[in-house]
């Protein structure tokens, strides 16, 4: 195998193999992941034309919210691209997402913008049929992102679940930048868009076996932490503009500039996890000292990329094959492990390294049959209905407040989702860290949850100074 230390301990600008390692391994799974996360949260988005297909169709508020019903009741299409995942490659469920997507959203379309006619259920058929190719893509990406980072679950789902989150403000910001509001014109763009960015990222989505570098503690926890960096800032960034849009009433080519600027901010985003420790890149870039990187044993580090492997081709064996003995290597890397531990925090290591979750072979049956599974089914059904009931229904919920301004509600509720779903991520990972199980974040989700509903619920509102007001009742 070589010296693992020698690799671990290579210095700051990687050298060409190191390079072909990153284009070639999880990373640029994760950056692609993370580009078809960017567009997978459109569903969010269903506040900026409910109203316009209301008027244009004319529809009740009852119709309208069955419409929205609808389109979450698509989600329920996930159930079959989880069965699909464990038979085909993930690219494949990732081309059937494309393609329901388009379907589903093109025929809404069509009918919103007056070129078919059809009927209101088969409306809400192809609402579902759209949302639910979302879904697809969405199961692909976040069961390839747990098998390429098993050690690193919660944050690897935390920063794709983030860009899922900011999906909404980036669209909605291109939408008012470049396309001056126009509904129809929304609606093309969440139509041919996401579909694109699908074909092209879906042979990035697989399982990748890792290497000796791959397990480099300070190259994963750079990377990790300036991707998570990088998103937090891009949230800002949109918060920001949403206020300064608000505040100063920017015109057309400002919003230009800051939807590009936007844009460029994304693509670096998504470029940041290729990069070969890109802390350690930026303080050089800076003329900075170089920090001390505190690395694994190397044993440690063998007995990781051992086991990762094993389950890695354990789905390629012949039925008849031979296979390793898994007690054994378990039993194996668990000893190795705790050595590795000790050897870390000797040495001042970070202490999150140190806690591992066991890996668990459990088959679909086993999950079904567990009390665990339908617990959790329950609690995230009920917490992520009621957020989308109030999603759904922003529309109303503006005007009650007395606001027309129905984007910057979808754009704040994507940029703080995002957040949420980056911290319920990263943190969960530190939960563990602490000895504590991970659905204690689910526990602290669903009291914020509640929280926010009953506080909803009130119909308490900020008073609205004299020139507000004005400004409100000329808008009108």
């Amino acid at each position: 195998m070589g010296s693992s230390n020698e690799i671990l301990e290579d210095a700051a600008i990687p050298d060409k193999s190191s390079a072909s390692c990153v284009c070639q391994g999880r990373w640029l799974g994760l950056s692609g992941a993370m580009l078809m996360m960017g567009c997978n949260g459109l569903a969010y988005t269903y506040a900026v034309y409910s109203e316009f297909a209301k008027e244009t169709l004319h529809y009740t508020q009852e119709q309208t919210d069955d419409l929205g019903a609808a389109k979450d009741f698509g989600s329920l299409v996930g159930l079959i691209s989880g069965l699909f995942y464990f038979f085909f490659p993930p690219w494949v469920s990732v081309c059937i997402g494309a393609v329901l997507h388009l379907f589903g959203y093109g025929m809404v379309l069509l009918t919103i913008s007056g070129k078919i006619s059809i009927s209101f259920w088969l409306l809400c058929f192809y609402f579902a049929i759209g949302s639910g190719g979302d879904n697809w893509v969405d199961t692909a990406c976040i069961m390839t992102s747990m098998q390429n980072f098993d050690e690193y679950k919660g944050t690897s789902v935390g920063i794709l679940k983030s860009q899922l989150g900011l999906s909404a403000a980036i669209f909605v910001m291109v939408y008012e930048a470049f396309f001056d509001s126009n509904v129809s014109k929304f609606l093309f763009l969440i139509t041919i868009a996401p579909t694109i960015v699908y074909l092209v990222a879906a042979f990035l989505i697989r399982p990748f076996p890792i290497n000796e570098q791959d397990m480099e503690v300070a190259d994963v926890t750079q990377r990790f932490q300036m991707a998570c960096g990088s998103v937090v800032i891009l949230g800002m960034f949109l918060m920001m503009s949403i206020i300064l849009k608000d505040v100063l009433h920017l015109d057309g080519k400002v919003q230009v500039y800051i939807a590009t600027a936007m844009l460029v901010m994304v693509a670096v985003t998504c470029i940041i996890p290729l990069l070969y420790r890109p802390w350690d890149l930026l303080q050089s870039a800076l003329f900075l000292k170089r920090p001390h990187h505190h690395v694994l044993n190397s044993e440690v580090v063998s007995k990781r990329i051992e086991l990762h492997n094993y389950y890695f081709e354990k789905n390629k064996l012949d039925p008849d094959g031979d296979e390793p003995e898994e007690g054994n290597l378990l039993e194996s890397t668990q000893d190795s492990w705790k050595e590795g531990c000790r050897h870390t925090l000797e040495i001042g290591g970070p202490v999150g390294h140190c806690k591992v979750e066991n890996p668990i072979d459990a088959n679909l049956w086993e999950s079904l049959s567990g009390l665990d599974f339908w617990l959790i089914t329950f609690v995230v059904s009920s917490g992520a209905g009621a957020g989308l009931a109030i999603i759904n229904n922003f529309a109303q919920i503006g005007k009650a407040v007395e606001s027309d301004g129905v984007d910057k509600f979808v754009g704040i509720i994507s940029i703080w989702s995002c957040y949420g779903r980056l911290a319920a991520g990263y943190g969960s990972d530190l939960v563990m860290s602490a000895g504590f199980p991970r659905p204690l974040c689910l526990l602290i989700s669903q009291i914020a949850m509640c929280v926010c509903c009953l506080l909803l619920s009130t119909g308490c509102k900020f008073p609205q100074t004299e020139t507000r007001k004005r400004i409100y009742l000329y808008e009108r």
